[in-house]
């Protein structure tokens, strides 16, 4: 992993930074208005609700246990969890559904 000077900066002083910084330095992945901020977030948890079940566990699982452990043990984690995925009734619905042309309707079976 490579550090910028701004990065290490930020870490080493501490110093506060606003949203828009934050931005540029690749800590936040956007900034929204005060005002829009709800919607936003209602927007997000739909698209998140909307997702196959399984499969977003398993990425949650392989990003959280990646930073704990070693690559071996990580890749065997993200092996199961793509074995878990594509038995679901989810990966043949969302396949279905990307040659109909249309979105997929996961169940979370």
């Amino acid at each position: 992993m490579s550090y910028t000077p701004a990065t290490l900066e930020l870490a080493l002083l501490g110093a506060p930074i606003g949203a828009q910084r934050a931005f540029e330095l690749g800590i936040v992945n956007r900034v929204v208005a005060a005002d829009a901020l709800d919607a936003e977030v209602a927007n997000l948890a739909s698209q998140l609700a909307r997702a196959a079940p399984h499969a977003m566990r398993g990425i949650l699982g392989a990003v959280l246990i990646a930073g704990e452990t070693s690559l071996e043990t990580a890749l065997d984690h993200e092996s199961q969890a793509f074995a878990v995925c594509v038995s679901t009734s989810d990966m043949r619905e969302g396949a279905q559904a990307f040659l109909d042309k249309r979105k997929p309707a996961f169940t979370g079976s």
